[in-house]
Protein backbone atom coordinates (compact mmCIF):
# COMPACT_ATOMS: atom_id res chain seq x y z
CA UNK A 1 0.00 0.00 0.00
CA UNK A 2 2.86 2.14 -0.20
CA UNK A 3 5.10 3.85 -3.17
CA UNK A 4 4.92 6.72 -1.06
CA UNK A 5 6.72 9.69 -3.36
CA UNK A 6 4.48 9.03 -6.39
CA UNK A 7 1.25 8.10 -8.31
CA UNK A 8 -0.66 10.38 -5.04
CA UNK A 9 -3.91 10.88 -6.53
CA UNK A 10 -4.32 7.40 -7.54
CA UNK A 11 -3.14 5.96 -4.32
CA UNK A 12 -6.03 8.11 -2.68
CA UNK A 13 -8.55 7.08 -4.85
CA UNK A 14 -7.59 3.33 -4.16
CA UNK A 15 -7.39 3.79 -0.48
CA UNK A 16 -11.03 4.87 -0.79
CA UNK A 17 -12.17 1.98 -2.85
CA UNK A 18 -10.84 -0.08 -0.07
CA UNK A 19 -12.58 2.65 2.51
CA UNK A 20 -16.05 1.70 0.46
CA UNK A 21 -15.42 -2.04 0.53
CA UNK A 22 -15.58 -2.40 4.02
CA UNK A 23 -17.54 0.74 4.64
CA UNK A 24 -20.39 -0.21 2.26
CA UNK A 25 -23.34 0.23 4.83
CA UNK A 26 -22.13 4.03 4.30
CA UNK A 27 -21.31 4.27 1.09
CA UNK A 28 -23.19 4.87 -1.93
CA UNK A 29 -22.82 1.94 -4.40
CA UNK A 30 -22.31 4.31 -7.80
CA UNK A 31 -19.49 5.83 -5.26
CA UNK A 32 -17.95 1.99 -4.46
CA UNK A 33 -14.47 2.99 -7.03
CA UNK A 34 -13.43 -0.30 -8.28
CA UNK A 35 -13.87 -2.54 -5.12
CA UNK A 36 -11.39 -4.25 -2.71
CA UNK A 37 -9.94 -7.20 -4.73
CA UNK A 38 -8.74 -4.39 -8.01
CA UNK A 39 -7.88 -1.97 -5.05
CA UNK A 40 -4.55 -4.21 -3.47
CA UNK A 41 -4.15 -5.82 -6.28
CA UNK A 42 -3.19 -2.20 -8.00
CA UNK A 43 -1.31 -1.10 -4.55
CA UNK A 44 0.43 -4.54 -5.59
CA UNK A 45 1.31 -2.85 -9.13
CA UNK A 46 2.35 0.47 -8.07
CA UNK A 47 4.48 -0.84 -5.31
CA UNK A 48 6.35 -3.32 -8.15
CA UNK A 49 6.72 -0.06 -10.20
CA UNK A 50 8.12 2.18 -7.12
CA UNK A 51 10.58 -0.16 -6.11
CA UNK A 52 11.96 -0.84 -9.06
CA UNK A 53 12.63 2.86 -9.73
CA UNK A 54 13.83 2.99 -6.28
CA UNK A 55 16.35 0.12 -6.09
CA UNK A 56 17.80 1.31 -9.48
CA UNK A 57 18.12 4.67 -8.13
CA UNK A 58 18.90 5.66 -4.50
CA UNK A 59 19.05 2.14 -3.42
CA UNK A 60 21.24 0.83 -6.22
CA UNK A 61 23.80 -1.87 -4.01
CA UNK A 62 22.17 -0.71 -0.81
CA UNK A 63 20.40 -3.54 0.43
CA UNK A 64 20.42 -2.64 4.23
CA UNK A 65 18.96 0.89 3.91
CA UNK A 66 16.63 -0.15 1.69
CA UNK A 67 15.49 -2.83 4.09
CA UNK A 68 15.75 -0.48 6.44
CA UNK A 69 14.09 2.16 4.51
CA UNK A 70 10.77 -0.16 4.33
CA UNK A 71 10.68 -1.02 7.68
CA UNK A 72 10.38 2.38 8.69
CA UNK A 73 7.70 2.75 6.13
CA UNK A 74 5.58 0.32 7.09
CA UNK A 75 6.20 -0.21 11.04
CA UNK A 76 5.43 2.89 12.90
CA UNK A 77 2.45 3.50 11.63
CA UNK A 78 1.29 0.39 11.87
CA UNK A 79 2.22 -0.11 15.35
CA UNK A 80 0.69 3.34 15.96
CA UNK A 81 -2.66 2.16 15.03
CA UNK A 82 -2.40 -1.50 16.48
CA UNK A 83 -1.83 0.11 19.50
CA UNK A 84 -5.33 2.25 19.49
CA UNK A 85 -7.43 -0.41 18.43
CA UNK A 86 -5.59 -2.99 21.73
CA UNK A 87 -7.06 0.69 23.83
CA UNK A 88 -10.24 0.18 22.29
CA UNK A 89 -10.64 -3.70 22.68
CA UNK A 90 -9.86 -3.52 26.30
CA UNK A 91 -12.66 -0.50 26.59
CA UNK A 92 -15.27 -0.95 24.74
CA UNK A 93 -15.32 -4.93 23.93
CA UNK A 94 -13.16 -6.33 26.71
CA UNK A 95 -14.81 -9.05 27.64
CA UNK A 96 -16.00 -10.54 24.12
CA UNK A 97 -12.50 -9.81 23.21
CA UNK A 98 -10.81 -12.00 26.06
CA UNK A 99 -13.60 -14.65 25.17
CA UNK A 100 -12.98 -15.09 21.81
CA UNK A 101 -9.09 -15.22 22.26
CA UNK A 102 -9.72 -17.82 25.23
CA UNK A 103 -11.75 -19.76 22.31
CA UNK A 104 -8.40 -19.92 20.48
CA UNK A 105 -5.63 -22.62 21.16
CA UNK A 106 -2.70 -21.61 22.41
CA UNK A 107 -0.43 -21.95 19.37
CA UNK A 108 -2.73 -19.80 16.96
CA UNK A 109 -3.00 -17.02 20.33
CA UNK A 110 0.86 -17.17 19.69
CA UNK A 111 0.64 -17.20 16.06
CA UNK A 112 -1.68 -14.09 16.10
CA UNK A 113 0.36 -12.37 18.53
CA UNK A 114 3.11 -12.57 16.45
CA UNK A 115 1.28 -11.65 13.27
CA UNK A 116 0.06 -8.63 15.14
CA UNK A 117 3.52 -7.73 16.19
CA UNK A 118 5.56 -8.09 12.86
CA UNK A 119 2.61 -8.41 10.60
CA UNK A 120 4.17 -11.26 8.69
CA UNK A 121 1.80 -14.49 9.14
CA UNK A 122 -0.91 -11.83 8.85
CA UNK A 123 -1.93 -13.37 5.37
CA UNK A 124 -1.48 -16.94 6.57
CA UNK A 125 -4.37 -16.39 9.02
CA UNK A 126 -6.86 -15.77 5.74
CA UNK A 127 -5.90 -19.60 5.35
CA UNK A 128 -6.55 -20.89 8.55
CA UNK A 129 -9.89 -21.92 10.87
CA UNK A 130 -10.02 -23.22 14.02
CA UNK A 131 -12.82 -25.15 16.24
CA UNK A 132 -11.30 -24.86 19.47
CA UNK A 133 -9.37 -27.79 19.56
CA UNK A 134 -6.75 -26.96 17.08
CA UNK A 135 -6.22 -24.59 14.58
CA UNK A 136 -5.87 -26.23 10.66
CA UNK A 137 -5.78 -24.49 6.96
CA UNK A 138 -9.27 -24.33 5.81
CA UNK A 139 -12.22 -21.39 4.83
CA UNK A 140 -11.20 -18.91 7.46
CA UNK A 141 -14.73 -17.44 7.52
CA UNK A 142 -16.07 -20.80 8.86
CA UNK A 143 -13.75 -20.57 11.77
CA UNK A 144 -15.20 -20.48 15.59
CA UNK A 145 -13.97 -17.42 16.64
CA UNK A 146 -13.03 -16.35 13.32
CA UNK A 147 -9.89 -15.88 13.72
CA UNK A 148 -9.26 -12.97 11.02
CA UNK A 149 -11.16 -10.63 13.38
CA UNK A 150 -8.65 -10.99 16.15
CA UNK A 151 -6.33 -9.14 13.89
CA UNK A 152 -5.61 -5.94 15.27
CA UNK A 153 -5.31 -4.77 11.84
CA UNK A 154 -7.22 -6.83 10.16
CA UNK A 155 -6.54 -5.43 6.47
CA UNK A 156 -2.78 -5.58 7.35
CA UNK A 157 -2.42 -8.98 5.86
CA UNK A 158 -1.75 -7.58 2.24
CA UNK A 159 1.15 -5.71 4.29
CA UNK A 160 2.86 -9.27 4.88
CA UNK A 161 2.25 -9.51 1.53
CA UNK A 162 3.89 -6.14 0.80
CA UNK A 163 6.81 -7.25 3.10
CA UNK A 164 7.66 -10.28 1.41
CA UNK A 165 8.30 -8.18 -2.26
CA UNK A 166 9.98 -6.32 -0.15
CA UNK A 167 12.45 -8.93 0.84
CA UNK A 168 12.72 -10.22 -2.63
CA UNK A 169 12.63 -7.28 -4.39
CA UNK A 170 16.52 -6.37 -4.42
CA UNK A 171 16.85 -9.67 -6.27
CA UNK A 172 13.80 -10.07 -8.78
CA UNK A 173 14.61 -6.47 -10.28
CA UNK A 174 17.75 -7.52 -11.28
CA UNK A 175 16.25 -10.77 -13.52
CA UNK A 176 15.82 -9.97 -17.24
CA UNK A 177 12.69 -9.40 -18.05
CA UNK A 178 11.68 -12.15 -20.04
CA UNK A 179 12.27 -14.08 -17.24
CA UNK A 180 9.79 -11.72 -14.83
CA UNK A 181 7.46 -12.92 -17.99
CA UNK A 182 7.28 -16.17 -17.45
CA UNK A 183 7.10 -15.81 -13.24
CA UNK A 184 3.68 -14.08 -14.23
CA UNK A 185 2.51 -16.24 -16.80
CA UNK A 186 2.99 -19.29 -14.29
CA UNK A 187 1.34 -16.76 -11.46
CA UNK A 188 -1.56 -16.18 -14.07
CA UNK A 189 -2.02 -19.63 -15.19
CA UNK A 190 -2.39 -21.13 -11.43
CA UNK A 191 -4.41 -18.30 -10.50
CA UNK A 192 -7.05 -18.15 -13.06
CA UNK A 193 -6.59 -21.73 -15.12
CA UNK A 194 -6.26 -23.88 -11.78
CA UNK A 195 -7.93 -22.09 -9.12
CA UNK A 196 -10.56 -19.77 -10.77
CA UNK A 197 -11.36 -21.97 -13.65
CA UNK A 198 -10.39 -25.34 -12.85
CA UNK A 199 -11.08 -25.50 -9.04
CA UNK A 200 -13.21 -22.56 -8.47
CA UNK A 201 -11.95 -21.62 -5.44
CA UNK A 202 -13.06 -18.76 -3.73
CA UNK A 203 -11.86 -16.60 -1.27
CA UNK A 204 -8.88 -16.26 0.16
CA UNK A 205 -7.67 -17.60 -3.21
CA UNK A 206 -8.80 -15.05 -5.44
CA UNK A 207 -6.12 -11.91 -3.94
CA UNK A 208 -4.75 -13.43 -0.33
CA UNK A 209 -1.65 -15.95 -1.89
CA UNK A 210 1.32 -14.30 -2.44
CA UNK A 211 2.28 -16.62 -4.84
CA UNK A 212 -0.40 -15.41 -7.00
CA UNK A 213 -0.17 -11.97 -6.48
CA UNK A 214 3.79 -11.46 -6.74
CA UNK A 215 2.06 -11.55 -10.21
CA UNK A 216 1.11 -7.81 -10.04
CA UNK A 217 4.36 -6.72 -8.42
CA UNK A 218 6.27 -7.51 -11.01
CA UNK A 219 3.92 -6.36 -13.64
CA UNK A 220 5.01 -2.89 -11.69
CA UNK A 221 8.33 -3.72 -12.52
CA UNK A 222 7.94 -4.33 -15.97
CA UNK A 223 5.66 -0.76 -16.11
CA UNK A 224 8.98 1.28 -14.61
CA UNK A 225 10.80 -0.54 -17.87
CA UNK A 226 8.62 1.00 -19.66
CA UNK A 227 8.88 4.30 -18.54
CA UNK A 228 12.67 4.30 -18.11
CA UNK A 229 12.85 3.44 -21.96
CA UNK A 230 10.21 6.40 -23.19
CA UNK A 231 11.39 9.61 -24.52
CA UNK A 232 10.69 11.92 -21.48
CA UNK A 233 10.22 14.77 -23.95
CA UNK A 234 7.73 12.95 -25.70
CA UNK A 235 5.90 13.87 -22.17
CA UNK A 236 6.23 17.16 -22.25
CA UNK A 237 5.13 17.42 -25.62
CA UNK A 238 2.16 15.68 -25.30
CA UNK A 239 1.39 16.29 -21.74
CA UNK A 240 -1.85 18.66 -21.59
CA UNK A 241 -3.43 15.75 -24.41
CA UNK A 242 -1.94 12.91 -22.45
CA UNK A 243 -3.54 14.37 -19.07
CA UNK A 244 -6.70 14.53 -20.00
CA UNK A 245 -6.44 11.14 -21.63
CA UNK A 246 -5.59 9.61 -18.75
CA UNK A 247 -7.40 11.08 -16.21
CA UNK A 248 -10.31 10.92 -17.94
CA UNK A 249 -9.33 7.19 -18.25
CA UNK A 250 -9.37 7.26 -15.11
CA UNK A 251 -12.45 8.48 -13.98
CA UNK A 252 -14.26 6.23 -16.50
CA UNK A 253 -12.90 3.13 -14.51
CA UNK A 254 -14.38 4.32 -11.41
CA UNK A 255 -17.63 5.21 -12.72
CA UNK A 256 -17.52 1.42 -14.68
CA UNK A 257 -16.60 -0.52 -12.07
CA UNK A 258 -19.53 -1.30 -10.28
CA UNK A 259 -21.49 -1.86 -13.66
CA UNK A 260 -18.59 -4.39 -14.48
CA UNK A 261 -19.03 -6.02 -11.30
CA UNK A 262 -23.12 -6.41 -10.81
CA UNK A 263 -22.71 -7.99 -14.65
CA UNK A 264 -19.75 -10.43 -13.41
CA UNK A 265 -21.96 -11.46 -10.44
CA UNK A 266 -24.49 -12.19 -12.37
CA UNK A 267 -22.91 -14.68 -14.81
CA UNK A 268 -20.83 -16.16 -11.92
CA UNK A 269 -18.10 -16.59 -9.53
CA UNK A 270 -15.26 -16.55 -11.72
CA UNK A 271 -15.81 -13.62 -13.63
CA UNK A 272 -17.01 -11.77 -10.24
CA UNK A 273 -13.97 -12.98 -8.54
CA UNK A 274 -11.42 -13.56 -10.64
CA UNK A 275 -12.08 -12.19 -14.72
CA UNK A 276 -13.60 -9.09 -13.74
CA UNK A 277 -10.63 -7.93 -11.02
CA UNK A 278 -8.36 -9.00 -13.74
CA UNK A 279 -9.54 -6.04 -16.54
CA UNK A 280 -9.88 -3.26 -13.89
CA UNK A 281 -6.57 -4.33 -12.68
CA UNK A 282 -4.94 -4.16 -16.71
CA UNK A 283 -6.79 -0.89 -17.45
CA UNK A 284 -5.38 0.99 -14.06
CA UNK A 285 -1.99 -0.65 -14.55
CA UNK A 286 -2.11 0.94 -18.39
CA UNK A 287 -2.42 4.26 -17.09
CA UNK A 288 0.45 3.91 -14.09
CA UNK A 289 3.72 4.76 -16.40
CA UNK A 290 1.89 7.96 -17.73
CA UNK A 291 -0.04 8.98 -14.56
CA UNK A 292 3.52 9.13 -12.63
CA UNK A 293 5.43 11.47 -15.24
CA UNK A 294 2.14 13.72 -15.23
CA UNK A 295 2.48 14.10 -11.30
CA UNK A 296 5.76 13.76 -10.04
CA UNK A 297 6.80 16.94 -9.78
CA UNK A 298 3.11 18.09 -8.23
CA UNK A 299 3.26 18.90 -4.49
CA UNK A 300 -0.59 18.54 -4.31
CA UNK A 301 -0.53 14.85 -5.07
CA UNK A 302 2.10 13.74 -2.97
CA UNK A 303 0.44 15.75 0.36
CA UNK A 304 -3.00 13.72 -1.22
CA UNK A 305 -0.67 10.54 -1.42
CA UNK A 306 0.25 11.11 2.25
CA UNK A 307 -2.92 9.83 3.26
CA UNK A 308 -3.45 6.89 1.85
CA UNK A 309 -1.37 4.47 3.58
CA UNK A 310 -2.93 6.02 7.24
CA UNK A 311 -6.28 5.99 5.72
CA UNK A 312 -5.96 1.95 4.76
CA UNK A 313 -4.37 1.22 8.55
CA UNK A 314 -7.27 3.09 10.30
CA UNK A 315 -10.46 3.12 7.97
CA UNK A 316 -12.15 0.27 10.19
CA UNK A 317 -11.69 2.10 13.39
CA UNK A 318 -13.81 4.84 11.72
CA UNK A 319 -16.46 2.45 10.48
CA UNK A 320 -16.23 0.03 13.60
CA UNK A 321 -17.57 3.64 15.41
CA UNK A 322 -19.88 4.37 13.13
CA UNK A 323 -21.25 0.69 13.21
CA UNK A 324 -21.53 1.06 17.37
CA UNK A 325 -23.27 3.95 17.16
CA UNK A 326 -25.59 3.39 14.26
CA UNK A 327 -28.97 2.52 16.09
CA UNK A 328 -28.78 5.91 18.50
CA UNK A 329 -31.03 8.16 17.43
CA UNK A 330 -28.87 10.77 17.01
CA UNK A 331 -27.46 9.17 14.49
CA UNK A 332 -28.33 10.93 11.44
CA UNK A 333 -29.97 9.17 9.14
CA UNK A 334 -29.49 10.09 5.74
CA UNK A 335 -27.26 8.00 3.27
CA UNK A 336 -25.50 11.36 2.13
CA UNK A 337 -24.62 12.76 5.50
CA UNK A 338 -23.42 9.52 6.83
CA UNK A 339 -21.25 9.61 3.17
CA UNK A 340 -19.87 12.39 3.98
CA UNK A 341 -19.34 11.55 7.69
CA UNK A 342 -17.40 8.34 6.68
CA UNK A 343 -15.39 10.08 4.19
CA UNK A 344 -14.94 12.99 6.53
CA UNK A 345 -13.82 10.48 9.59
CA UNK A 346 -11.33 8.58 7.54
CA UNK A 347 -9.58 11.49 6.78
CA UNK A 348 -9.57 12.88 10.10
CA UNK A 349 -8.14 9.42 11.74
CA UNK A 350 -5.54 8.99 9.27
CA UNK A 351 -4.42 13.01 10.11
CA UNK A 352 -2.17 12.11 13.09
CA UNK A 353 -0.58 9.19 11.28
CA UNK A 354 0.44 11.59 8.42
CA UNK A 355 2.17 13.53 10.90
CA UNK A 356 3.41 10.80 12.20
CA UNK A 357 4.76 10.09 9.14
CA UNK A 358 6.19 13.26 8.42
CA UNK A 359 8.16 12.88 11.97
CA UNK A 360 9.11 9.31 11.14
CA UNK A 361 10.26 10.26 7.32
CA UNK A 362 13.52 12.31 9.11
CA UNK A 363 15.06 9.39 10.07
CA UNK A 364 14.00 7.80 6.66
CA UNK A 365 15.96 10.51 4.68
CA UNK A 366 19.06 9.91 6.77
CA UNK A 367 18.42 6.62 5.02
CA UNK A 368 17.90 7.34 1.75
CA UNK A 369 19.96 10.31 1.41
CA UNK A 370 20.63 10.70 -2.31
CA UNK A 371 24.16 10.09 -3.93
CA UNK A 372 24.31 13.66 -5.61
CA UNK A 373 26.92 14.95 -8.15
CA UNK A 374 27.10 11.68 -9.17
CA UNK A 375 26.50 9.86 -12.11
CA UNK A 376 22.90 8.41 -12.74
CA UNK A 377 22.41 4.52 -12.10
CA UNK A 378 23.29 2.78 -15.99
CA UNK A 379 19.75 3.38 -18.29
CA UNK A 380 17.78 5.31 -15.45
CA UNK A 381 16.90 8.71 -17.46
CA UNK A 382 17.11 11.74 -14.95
CA UNK A 383 13.22 12.52 -15.95
CA UNK A 384 12.04 9.09 -14.44
CA UNK A 385 13.71 9.51 -11.21
CA UNK A 386 12.03 11.65 -8.07
CA UNK A 387 13.34 15.13 -7.73
CA UNK A 388 15.35 14.95 -4.89
CA UNK A 389 17.85 12.12 -6.82
CA UNK A 390 18.34 14.27 -9.81
CA UNK A 391 21.57 14.63 -10.93
CA UNK A 392 23.01 18.03 -9.62
CA UNK A 393 26.14 18.07 -12.19
CA UNK A 394 26.48 18.61 -15.77
CA UNK A 395 26.54 15.29 -17.91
Amino acid sequence: MNGDETLGILRFLLAMSVVAAHGGAFWPSMFAGVGGIVAVEAFFVISGFYMALVLRGTYRNRNKAFYVNRALRIFPEFWIVAIVVVVLRVVVQHEAFLAQMAAVPFPGNIFLMLSNTVIFGSDTVMFLQTNGDSVQVGPFLESTPPLFTLLLIPQAWTLALELMFYLLAPFLVRLRSRILIAIIVLAFVGKYVVAGAILGLGDPWTYRFFPFELAFFLIGVLLFRFTDRENPRLFVRTQQRRAIVVFGSLVAILLLAPTLFTWGASVGPFFSSYLVPLVLVVAISALVPSLFVLTRRVKWDAKIGAYSYPIYLSHLIVIGGMLTVADQPWMPRNPTVLFAILVVGAVAAAWPLVRAGVWVDSFRSKVRTPKLNTPLPDGVPEAAMPEGQRQTTPK
